[in-house]
């Protein structure tokens, strides 16, 4: 029913804001807050009844993963704690587990784990195991079965897109290449059947692009991603929500 936006990173934005998927409209402020400790560049994953955002800066590099409950809102509370300060990792979720995959644990690295929470429990993040290399910026989308990474900050996995298996522990394998270069930051959603990449940085041809192309695949094939649309206009930076993903 609701999506659910939290953080920023203008000065101190540590609001909470909430659409309803089914109409269009302005964004809602709900009232609530997250904790002074998460503010922008963290990850979100959710189930039907949750929303954890997990990670980010603030601009120190932290681990605390909070949560809210999507039908009341308010402010955030504590849920648990990354295996690693860590910003910049993507996101997916099927209704049991969230994936945070790669990131950021200090200026100018990136690492290749895969952390795991059980959304319905309360608790740290334990591993799941790691992706194909180490990344940041990539972003995340899932049905039921799937996790999916699409894209990254550096040389090697800028245009790479690779998956998991969410109920089982295990490391990233190799689905295909993003249809356009070098792209990173970008936004992504899913249904049960596709996963959508829009937008993005993109490094070549020139350092600081960004681009309006959308890509989608089919999740629960291999193979390259293929040409969708286009944004409205070229952005990067962004976050992406469907009504449908991760088998909602």
């Amino acid at each position: 029913t609701r999506g659910v936006l939290a953080g920023g990173a203008s000065p101190d934005n540590r609001n909470i804001l909430f659409i309803t998927l089914a109409s269009t409209g302005t964004i809602t402020d709900s009232g609530g807050d997250l904790s002074a400790n998460l503010l922008y560049y963290g990850a979100g994953v959710s189930n039907s009844t949750r929303g954890l955002i997990c990670g980010g800066l603030t601009p120190t590099y932290k681990s605390e993963i909070e949560y809210v409950t999507i039908a009341s809102l308010g402010n955030s509370q504590d849920f648990g704690h990354l295996t690693a300060d860590k910003f910049g990792h993507g996101a997916c979720s099927n209704p049991t587990r969230g994936l945070l995959m790669g990131g950021s644990p200090t200026p100018g690295t990136q690492i290749s784990t895969i952390d795991m929470v059980t959304i319905p429990t309360l608790g740290d993040a334990q591993d799941f195991g790691d992706l194909t290399a180490v990344t940041h910026q990539g972003s995340g989308a899932s049905n039921a079965t799937r996790g999916i990474l699409f894209g990254g900050r550096y040389v090697g996995t800028r245009t790479k897109i690779e998956y998991v298996t969410i109920a089982s522990l295990g490391n990233g394998t190799d689905f295909g290449n993003l249809s356009r270069t070098d792209t990173r930051d970008g936004g992504s959603v899913a249904s049960s059947t596709r996963g959508v990449f829009a937008g993005g940085h993109q490094v070549v041809p020139a350092s600081g692009d960004r681009t309006n192309v959308i890509d989608y695949i089919q999740i629960s094939t291999q193979g390259d991603a293929v040409d969708f649309g286009d944004l409205t206009v070229a952005r990067n930076h962004m976050s992406g929500m469907s009504n449908a993903h991760g088998g909602l």
